[in-house]
């Protein structure tokens, strides 16, 4: 088999690999709920330090 035969192959399977990885991490992700809500940044960095009152 010449050499340029067994690239193209190597690149048509890397190819399928990667696209095979993509749809895992979009299965992954597919059942994460995100909740988007508005926080008041004071209570939000109290919170993250663990600062009382916040």
């Amino acid at each position: 088999m010449p050499i340029r035969a067994c690239g193209d192959d190597l690149e048509w399977l890397a190819d399928i690999v990667n696209k095979l990885l993509e749809l895992v991490r979009i299965e992954t992700r597919r059942d994460v709920d995100f909740r988007i809500e508005v926080v008041p940044l004071v209570s939000l960095f109290a919170e993250m330090v663990g600062a009382p009152g916040g």
